[in-house]
C-alpha cells in the first residue's frame, strides 16, 4: 500500500489517494499577473507546463488534459511540452516529458541529463522550477492530501492558461 493510499476499514481516516488539492502559485511576476493562483484535484490531471510556439498561439488540449503555456524569452529555459503534474498508480507525480534543460523539483533535478523523469509528491510545499537553476520560471506547488475537489471540472472556468500579457 503507498504512503497516500487509505484503508478503508481504518476508522478515523478521512484521507484517500484519490482525494487531493494542488495549489500552483507562479513566483514570477509576468506569469503571476496573467495566471494567478490554481487549485488543481484529480479531475484536471494530467495538468501540463510548456511553452508557446507562437505569440498568437493558444493552448491546444493535450491528451486527457488541460495545461499551462509559457512565454518564454532568450535563452529559452522552458520546452513545448516540458512536464506535468499526474496521479498515477495511487502517487502524485511531477513528471518531466523529455525537455531539454530538465525540471528542477525541490533540490532533485529530472530529465534527459540525469535520465530520472519523476519525482514523487509529499503532502507540503514544493519549488519547481521549469528548466535549469537559474531559470525564472518558478512555482510554488502547495499539495495537501485528504480534501474532496469541490467543482466539477466541467464547471470550473478553464484551467488552461496562457501567459501572453494582455496589450
Amino acid at each position: 500500500m503507498s504512503k497516500h493510499d487509505s484503508d478503508p476499514d481504518a476508522e478515523g481516516d478521512d484521507s484517500s489517494s484519490s482525494e487531493f488539492i494542488v495549489t500552483v502559485v507562479p513566483l514570477h511576476r509576468d506569469t503571476a499577473e496573467v495566471v494567478g493562483k490554481l487549485d488543481l484535484g484529480p479531475r484536471d490531471l494530467p495538468f501540463f507546463f510548456g511553452r508557446r510556439r507562437h505569440h498568437n498561439e493558444n493552448f491546444k488540449s493535450q491528451p486527457r488534459g488541460e495545461g499551462l503555456l509559457i512565454d518564454d524569452t532568450k535563452p529559452i529555459q522552458v520546452s513545448r511540452d516540458h512536464c506535468a503534474l499526474d496521479f498515477r498508480d495511487g502517487e502524485l507525480l511531477l513528471v518531466d516529458r523529455g525537455s531539454t534543460l530538465g525540471t528542477v523539483v525541490d533540490k532533485s533535478v529530472l530529465g534527459r541529463k540525469v535520465a530520472v523523469f519523476e519525482k514523487p509528491l509529499t503532502e507540503g510545499k514544493h519549488l519547481l522550477i521549469l528548466g535549469n537553476r537559474r531559470s525564472r520560471h518558478r512555482f510554488e506547488l502547495t499539495v495537501k492530501f485528504g480534501v474532496k475537489q469541490t467543482t466539477k471540472k466541467n464547471d470550473r472556468k478553464k484551467v488552461t492558461r496562457s501567459t501572453r500579457r494582455k496589450s
